[in-house]
Protein backbone atom coordinates (compact mmCIF):
# COMPACT_ATOMS: atom_id res chain seq x y z
CA UNK A 1 0.00 0.00 0.00
CA UNK A 2 1.26 3.45 -1.19
CA UNK A 3 -0.23 5.94 1.27
CA UNK A 4 0.95 9.46 1.72
CA UNK A 5 0.40 10.80 5.16
CA UNK A 6 1.27 14.56 4.21
CA UNK A 7 -2.09 15.16 2.10
CA UNK A 8 0.21 16.42 -0.37
CA UNK A 9 -0.70 15.19 -3.72
CA UNK A 10 -3.85 16.64 -3.47
CA UNK A 11 -2.55 19.64 -5.71
CA UNK A 12 -2.51 17.04 -8.65
CA UNK A 13 -5.59 15.63 -8.26
CA UNK A 14 -8.40 17.45 -10.89
CA UNK A 15 -11.72 15.67 -9.76
CA UNK A 16 -11.78 14.68 -5.98
CA UNK A 17 -11.01 16.34 -2.88
CA UNK A 18 -9.70 15.02 0.02
CA UNK A 19 -12.83 15.06 1.96
CA UNK A 20 -15.09 13.48 -0.43
CA UNK A 21 -12.87 10.14 1.35
CA UNK A 22 -13.39 10.60 4.91
CA UNK A 23 -14.13 7.96 7.29
CA UNK A 24 -17.80 8.23 7.92
CA UNK A 25 -17.01 7.38 11.54
CA UNK A 26 -15.07 9.78 11.99
CA UNK A 27 -16.59 10.55 16.09
CA UNK A 28 -14.02 12.34 18.09
CA UNK A 29 -13.07 9.32 20.95
CA UNK A 30 -14.34 6.90 18.51
CA UNK A 31 -12.54 6.96 15.24
CA UNK A 32 -8.74 9.13 15.04
CA UNK A 33 -9.01 8.59 11.38
CA UNK A 34 -10.35 11.38 8.67
CA UNK A 35 -9.36 9.85 5.84
CA UNK A 36 -7.83 12.31 3.70
CA UNK A 37 -4.69 11.37 4.65
CA UNK A 38 -5.29 7.55 4.36
CA UNK A 39 -5.83 6.99 0.77
CA UNK A 40 -3.55 5.70 -1.31
CA UNK A 41 -1.94 8.01 -3.56
CA UNK A 42 -1.69 5.58 -6.62
CA UNK A 43 -5.30 4.89 -5.76
CA UNK A 44 -6.50 8.37 -5.82
CA UNK A 45 -4.49 9.10 -9.08
CA UNK A 46 -6.32 6.39 -10.88
CA UNK A 47 -9.20 7.00 -9.59
CA UNK A 48 -8.69 11.29 -11.05
CA UNK A 49 -8.02 9.33 -14.38
CA UNK A 50 -11.35 7.16 -14.46
CA UNK A 51 -12.76 10.01 -14.01
CA UNK A 52 -11.37 12.14 -17.03
CA UNK A 53 -11.96 9.15 -19.20
CA UNK A 54 -15.31 8.85 -17.97
CA UNK A 55 -16.51 12.65 -18.58
CA UNK A 56 -19.20 12.06 -16.59
CA UNK A 57 -19.38 13.05 -12.39
CA UNK A 58 -18.61 10.16 -9.83
CA UNK A 59 -19.88 10.82 -6.05
CA UNK A 60 -17.52 9.01 -3.56
CA UNK A 61 -20.40 7.09 -0.89
CA UNK A 62 -17.70 5.36 0.83
CA UNK A 63 -13.75 6.12 0.71
CA UNK A 64 -11.56 5.67 4.06
CA UNK A 65 -12.77 3.48 6.88
CA UNK A 66 -11.32 2.93 9.95
CA UNK A 67 -11.31 -1.00 10.90
CA UNK A 68 -14.30 -0.36 13.46
CA UNK A 69 -16.62 1.36 10.72
CA UNK A 70 -15.60 -1.60 8.12
CA UNK A 71 -16.60 -4.06 10.72
CA UNK A 72 -19.46 -2.25 11.76
CA UNK A 73 -21.29 -2.17 8.42
CA UNK A 74 -20.25 -5.43 7.12
CA UNK A 75 -17.00 -4.65 4.96
CA UNK A 76 -14.19 -7.32 3.56
CA UNK A 77 -11.29 -4.76 4.64
CA UNK A 78 -11.25 -3.91 1.43
CA UNK A 79 -11.57 0.00 2.25
CA UNK A 80 -8.76 0.65 5.56
CA UNK A 81 -6.83 -0.32 2.76
CA UNK A 82 -6.64 3.51 1.47
CA UNK A 83 -7.02 1.64 -1.67
CA UNK A 84 -11.20 1.16 -2.30
CA UNK A 85 -13.71 3.13 -2.74
CA UNK A 86 -17.62 2.85 -3.06
CA UNK A 87 -19.30 5.44 -5.99
CA UNK A 88 -22.59 6.33 -7.55
CA UNK A 89 -21.67 5.28 -11.35
CA UNK A 90 -25.35 5.82 -13.64
CA UNK A 91 -26.22 2.17 -15.01
CA UNK A 92 -26.83 0.96 -18.41
CA UNK A 93 -24.55 2.76 -21.41
CA UNK A 94 -22.84 4.80 -18.99
CA UNK A 95 -21.40 1.85 -17.16
CA UNK A 96 -19.77 0.40 -19.88
CA UNK A 97 -17.87 3.65 -20.57
CA UNK A 98 -17.19 3.33 -16.80
CA UNK A 99 -15.49 -0.16 -16.90
CA UNK A 100 -13.75 0.72 -19.87
CA UNK A 101 -12.31 3.79 -17.98
CA UNK A 102 -11.26 1.34 -14.81
CA UNK A 103 -9.95 -0.91 -16.88
CA UNK A 104 -7.14 1.58 -19.04
CA UNK A 105 -6.81 2.81 -15.15
CA UNK A 106 -6.04 -0.75 -14.19
CA UNK A 107 -8.42 -1.36 -11.58
CA UNK A 108 -8.35 -4.44 -10.16
CA UNK A 109 -11.20 -5.03 -8.69
CA UNK A 110 -14.65 -3.96 -9.87
CA UNK A 111 -18.20 -5.13 -8.44
CA UNK A 112 -20.95 -4.04 -9.86
CA UNK A 113 -24.15 -4.47 -7.54
CA UNK A 114 -27.71 -5.26 -8.79
CA UNK A 115 -29.44 -4.47 -5.55
CA UNK A 116 -27.31 -1.58 -4.54
CA UNK A 117 -26.70 2.19 -5.86
CA UNK A 118 -22.96 2.38 -5.47
CA UNK A 119 -19.64 0.38 -7.26
CA UNK A 120 -16.78 -0.56 -5.82
CA UNK A 121 -13.64 -0.36 -6.96
CA UNK A 122 -9.94 -1.15 -5.99
CA UNK A 123 -7.01 -2.47 -6.57
CA UNK A 124 -6.44 -4.48 -2.94
CA UNK A 125 -3.52 -7.13 -4.43
CA UNK A 126 -4.54 -9.67 -2.02
CA UNK A 127 -7.91 -10.29 -3.06
CA UNK A 128 -9.80 -11.70 -6.49
CA UNK A 129 -9.39 -9.91 -9.59
CA UNK A 130 -11.84 -9.06 -12.23
CA UNK A 131 -14.96 -7.57 -12.58
CA UNK A 132 -18.19 -8.86 -10.35
CA UNK A 133 -21.92 -8.75 -10.85
CA UNK A 134 -23.06 -9.12 -7.74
Amino acid sequence: MTQNNTGSFWGDIKWFKPEEFMCKHHMPGVCEFKGRDMMSHEFVRRLDFIRGEYGQPLKVTSGFRCEKFDKYIGGKGNHPTGEAADLLVLKGEHMYAFIDACQKAKILRIAVYKSKPHTHIDIVVDKPKGLFVL
